[in-house]
């Protein structure tokens, strides 16, 4: 039988391939030696995008927590949880953005890759926690969160060991990232 991704198999599958094209778009323009971009009003493309993202990320996490209280148990723990993470890596991400004045530096994502590892080993200890107390947890959920923190400290270690590297090996970690960012959202969207 041949392997097929079709939408019906795979309803997403157009939504990451859009995402990705998305961000590789996003990721060329640094790449390819563009200085400080800025808009008619001013500011940074990074900072304007870090800033919206966290407005996002915020009312995802709101809306979230708001049903929750009116009728509890409309999200899981973990996933609020999750929406947590998210606002404090969207933080990190205007921070980032304010420090490098717009500029799209190693050490840019370098402080992404630190902020997301963070997030992401919070999330999977805050799910454990959770686990022991309630058993709210599956533990195919725990499995994914323990591996999506490995994951994101070992781009934080391939980040680190590359300061030095070369420009094209640095920017090929930077696609890795943000392919991960790509997967991740997928996982939240099934």
């Amino acid at each position: 039988m041949k392997y097929r991704t079709t939408p019906e198999r795979f309803p997403y599958f157009g939504v990451g391939v859009i995402v990705l094209s998305v961000a590789m778009g996003f990721a060329a323009t640094p790449l390819l030696g563009a200085e400080k971009p800025s808009d008619e009003k001013g500011g940074s493309f990074a900072l304007r995008h870090a800033e919206t993202y966290l407005k996002l990320t915020v009312n995802a996490y709101r809306t979230a927590h708001d049903a929750n209280v009116r009728f509890p148990g409309t999200f899981p723990a973990s996933r609020i949880e999750e929406l947590k993470g998210d606002v404090d890596v969207a933080k990190q991400m205007v921070k980032a953005a304010r420090e490098s004045d717009g500029e799209y530096s190693f050490q840019r994502y370098l402080r992404l890759a630190k902020a997301a590892a963070a997030a992401a080993d919070t999330e999977f200890k805050q799910a454990e926690l959770l686990n022991s107390k309630t058993s709210g947890v599956s533990p195919r959920e725990l499995v994914r969160l323990r591996l999506r923190a490995e994951l994101a400290r070992i781009n934080v270690e391939e980040g680190l060991s590359l300061r030095d590297a070369s420009s094209k090996k640095q920017n090929v970690w930077k696609l890795r990232l943000l392919y991960d960012d790509v997967l991740r959202l997928n996982e939240q969207v099934r």
